[in-house]
């Protein structure tokens, strides 16, 4: 290793690539061999340190810092000239950095579903005229304006959840396949696909009211009359 001999006792089982980054470019050696090659103050050192148990996680925190303080000589008042990176530290700087995606995310979301829902609406105001005849037949022989509402409004949604399932199922398994490659676990996101559902029962009810609406208030003698 850079030259200097070294005696190896074991390797590492491969891991795969991320982004086509390989996982496997490092090797381990005891932190004083380091430093008998690099020197004691010329790199810089990360330590990671894990507790038993959650109720450890902040005393833990407390006693590095303690002593960190102590093996390098601060005294009380001083600031610390060394840095500690906790798992919520870093899920904050994650958080800051994929903020503006999440927002991006989001709008892009809300004009696809507005999207959606007009394509929604149109294909219901279709099927309201292609079946003017029949709804006229429907209310001649006692059909109420309410029954016939629920009726379009019932096949909105349904045409609305039928491509919420096959999102959900595409998504999922896209995703999963995507996590293969980085050795992630699949998982289903069980919270996610009961909101994307509620979503777009949402979307079926606002844009299906319109044509659902208009097809209960067509005049059964006009419509009889429609060809």
């Amino acid at each position: 290793m850079d030259g200097k001999p070294l005696r190896v006792i074991g390797t590492i089982k491969k891991r795969p690539e991320i982004f086509g980054q390989s996982q496997d470019n490092y090797i381990v050696i005891p932190i004083t061999t380091f430093q008998s090659f690099y020197g004691r103050r010329t790199s810089s050192v990360d330590i990671t340190v894990m507790t038993h148990s959650k109720e450890d996680y902040f005393e833990m925190i407390e006693s590095a810092t303690g002593h960190m303080r102590k093996i390098r000589k601060i005294k009380p008042g001083e600031e610390n000239d060394f840095d500690i990176f906790s798992n919520e530290s870093v899920m904050g700087q994650v958080n800051d950095i994929t903020g503006g995606i999440k927002i991006g995310a989001m709008v892009v979301s809300i004009i696809a579903l507005l999207a959606a829902g007009v394509g929604i609406m149109n294909i219901m105001l279709v099927s309201v005229t292609e079946r003017t005849r029949e709804i006229g037949i429907r209310k001649a022989v006692g059909a109420r304006k309410t029954t016939i509402l629920l009726q379009f409004l019932i096949e909105a949604i349904i045409l609305c959840t039928l491509g919420g399932f096959i999102g959900i199922i595409l998504g999922v398994t896209i995703g999963n396949f995507a996590g293969s490659f980085l050795s992630a676990q699949s998982a289903i996101p069980y919270d996610w696909v009961a909101i994307g559902l509620l979503l777009c029962v949402t979307v079926g009810v606002i844009f299906g009211t319109y044509p659902a609406y208009k097809a209960a208030n067509l005049d059964p003698i006009e419509a009889l009359r429609y060809e």
